[in-house]
């Protein structure tokens, strides 16, 4: 009589373009053989399996299966980035507070890069002149601008003579001063944090102070402060 064959069974893996490079192991407990590729398998594609013993195909060893497309790419990030788009409005456009007075958001960057200028948002009471700033967490302007050229209503963009370098991980206040307030509010608007590409607000982020001095009173109010920022290369 034949005697059937003794050793390690042996799972290999071969796709279109041939065998697939790869690790064999048989737990004798289990009498379980496995296979783990060197690398990823090949997306949308069907692949062959067979298992042998001592060089002989074992029955009901042999399959196929085919793995699962390619998942589709992240979405692009395009910079100058900003924490609000285009589309997005406030609760109240036009705050019922005639004082002048600079608003502001505080802001933080997950990478270094650099601040191009601020945008806001411009209720159509919001007639007075405006100017934009840039500060450090410890008081220091690092730039302003002067806001012209302004429409009725809607986001309003100042750049900057120069981009402003800043440092990842650290606080800054993008502001901007209304003569005639009537800024453009959402009561707890920031009072969580929120995150958009490299950009995040603070828990808290709202910033204000009555006059043209540094923004150091925390509100959770969102006066609709943003600003453009790109990534160091």
């Amino acid at each position: 009589s034949q005697v059937p064959p003794s050793g390690t069974p042996t799972l290999a893996l071969s796709g279109p373009a041939g065998a697939i490079a790869g690790t064999s192991a048989f737990d004798a407990t289990t009498k379980v053989v496995t296979f783990t590729p060197a690398a990823a398998l090949p997306s949308s594609t069907t692949i062959s399996a067979a298992t042998t013993l001592a060089g002989a195909a074992l029955a009901g060893g042999a399959w196929t299966f085919s793995t699962a497309a390619a998942p589709p790419p992240p979405p692009a990030t395009t910079c100058p980035c900003s924490l609000w788009a285009d589309t997005d409005v406030p609760a109240v456009a036009n705050w019922n507070d005639t004082a002048a007075v600079q608003v502001g958001v505080r802001f933080t960057a997950s990478v270094a890069g650099t601040v191009s200028g601020v945008r806001f948002y411009k209720g159509p009471t919001n007639t007075g002149t405006h100017t934009v700033n840039l500060w450090n967490a410890a008081g220091t302007r690092l730039a302003t601008a002067p806001s012209s050229a302004e429409t009725a209503s809607g986001w309003q963009t100042v750049r900057f003579t120069q981009p402003v370098a800043i440092v990842a991980g650290q606080t800054y206040i993008a502001a901007y001063y209304t003569t005639s307030g009537l800024y453009s509010a959402t009561l707890g608007g920031l009072s969580a944090v929120r995150t958009t590409g490299p950009l995040s607000t603070v828990a808290n982020g709202g910033a204000y102070v009555y006059g043209t001095g540094f923004p150091s009173n925390v509100a959770s109010a969102n006066y609709w402060v943003d600003l453009l920022f790109t990534p160091s290369a």
